[in-house]
């Protein structure tokens, strides 16, 4: 499968990035607080999603007499607010508190007719630790966080590619709880939380695999002893099952093309094994 705008990776190892992604992890929380506060809620919790454009993830739009958006740049560490289709606001991270940031953050959100109040950086949901949420400053920028972007951006483009050849398929997102890209394949003509479906997407790592991961998995979940071998990657089975293949396999594959290809053809494979495996049982 041919992924248009593959970056090479490998820059930073795969399994060396674990420190950086977290840091990015608290810092997108910000944003996402933008949507989950000001954007009219869904039942998909899609308002407080965030999509993946030319290295940032930038949340949903905020109505008003001037639209606007919340983004964060991952390889300079920073809070972008553009208004009207004009920047109105840049906040650099490194060295500066959480705190300093959401203050900021109120601060041009009132400047654009939010009320004050509205805009809360609560949320409903944990996520690992890090320093900086209990008022740490964010530390300074490393390459380390442009090869994350390489990670998103190169998943962003993979699932797109096969989300775009499935009816119905989910808009492709970024969701702040667990920090992935990804999209869902339903399998059924009629489309809901308990519907037959398959998950795809990019995780650039949490605390069950130390290092982005590409991944397929089914729903409803498939009993171990039945699932089928795969053409690449493995099976994971540790709290969640599904077809995954590392960041290490994948940077192992050689140059940018044959990285790419390599990541297509799992994610085409993982695909197309899910959906046998779902027929078989139906």
């Amino acid at each position: 499968m041919p992924v248009v705008g593959w970056e090479t990776l490998g820059k930073a190892p795969p399994l060396a990035l674990a420190p950086e992604r977290l840091v990015l992890h608290h810092a997108v929380q910000l944003v996402a607080a933008v949507g989950r506060s000001l954007v009219p809620p869904r039942t998909d919790d899609g308002h407080t999603s965030l999509e993946w454009m030319t290295g940032a993830l930038v949340g949903q739009e905020v109505a008003g007499p001037r639209p606007w958006i919340a983004a964060l740049r991952l390889s300079e560490l920073s809070l972008v607010v553009v208004a009207g289709g004009a920047e109105a606001g840049r906040f650099a991270l490194a060295g500066r508190s959480r705190e300093a940031a959401f203050a900021w953050l109120l601060g041009v959100a009132e400047g654009l007719g939010v009320a004050a109040g509205r805009l809360k950086l609560e949320s409903p949901y944990r996520i690992p630790d890090h320093p900086v949420a209990t008022g740490s400053p964010f530390p300074s920028v490393t390459r380390k966080a442009a090869e994350l972007a390489r990670w998103f951006g190169n998943g962003n483009g993979l699932v797109r590619a096969v989300a775009s050849k499935w009816p119905a398929a989910a808009p492709v997102r970024v969701w702040p709880h667990h920090f992935d890209v990804g999209s869902v394949l339903p399998l059924a003509a009629v489309h809901g939380e308990d519907s037959p479906s398959i998950g795809i997407g990019l995780s650039p790592g949490d605390e069950g695999i130390a290092e982005p991961y590409l991944y397929a998995t089914l729903w409803p979940t498939p009993e171990a002893d039945t699932l089928p071998a795969l053409p690449g990657g493995r099976w994971h089975r540790e709290a969640w099952t599904g077809a995954v293949l590392t960041g290490s396999e994948i940077v192992a594959a050689g140059d940018g093309a044959a990285q790419a290809a390599a990541a297509g053809a799992f994610l085409a494979g993982a695909v197309e094994t899910l959906r046998g495996l779902h027929a078989r049982r139906a």
